[in-house]
């Protein structure tokens, strides 16, 4: 982990340098405002993000890490409290996912790629279920391009994630072979559950979520 105070450039640097990383947005003194974890890509946290410039100066400080649960535990030593997470890019999805993957869930561990895939399907329903501005339509070749790889290179992980139920894809799903480019993927409630907003809801208002991606 490193803390960045007073080092402006460093720290655009470091979070320029570290895209898949986190950044925890805190106080040097104590206060009552809770610290705020994001990702290092995050716009919020980024130099003319809402006019702002300053990040590491006055009494703010900025701590860098690969890690979320090593700001988590930062976060509680130095301030009494976990950090709350960004709305906008959601850094406790992936908390959640890791959590999951440790924990191996129902006995079937999540890989990278599988937290990956999860990850993104779950934020490209959000986005519809948010904004609701046209009908949600993801397929396998649009989960692929997002991870830079090929329809045949994901099959395996889709199908497990299927098979775990994180994932629903229509059609008949044959094991061993590439799935079709163009089928539709649709994340299910577990997969909705890796964010808090909606891990508080009964199954019933998760039902109705999943309803509007229809």
């Amino acid at each position: 982990m490193v803390i960045f105070l007073n080092e402006e450039r460093a720290y655009l640097s470091w979070t320029g340098h570290h895209r898949d990383g986190y950044v925890l947005a805190g106080w040097r003194r104590p206060t009552r405002k809770t610290p705020t974890l994001h990702r290092a890509s995050c716009g919020e946290i980024k130099s003319g993000a809402g006019g702002r410039s300053h990040w590491t100066t006055g009494r703010r400080l900025m701590a860098c890490a690969a890690s979320l649960e090593e700001l988590t535990q930062w976060s509680n030593r130095e301030y009494g409290e976990a950090p709350q997470a960004c709305t906008q890019c959601r850094p406790d999805a992936e908390l959640r996912l890791d959590q999951l993957a440790a924990s191996g869930d129902g006995g079937d561990h999540l890989t990278r790629l599988g937290k990956e895939i999860v990850e993104y399907v779950v934020e490209s329903a959000v986005i519809q279920l948010d904004h609701q501005q046209s009908h949600y339509h993801l397929t396998v070749s649009d989960v692929a391009a997002s991870l830079g790889k090929t329809p045949g290179q994901i099959s395996g992980a889709l199908l497990r994630l299927v098979e775990t139920g994180y994932l629903r894809i229509e059609g008949k799903l044959t094991p061993g072979k590439p799935l079709p480019k163009r089928r539709p993927v649709y994340p299910t409630a577990a997969a909705l559950c890796t964010l808090p907003a909606f891990a508080e809801m009964s199954p019933a208002e998760l039902e109705a979520e999943l309803a509007q991606l229809e």
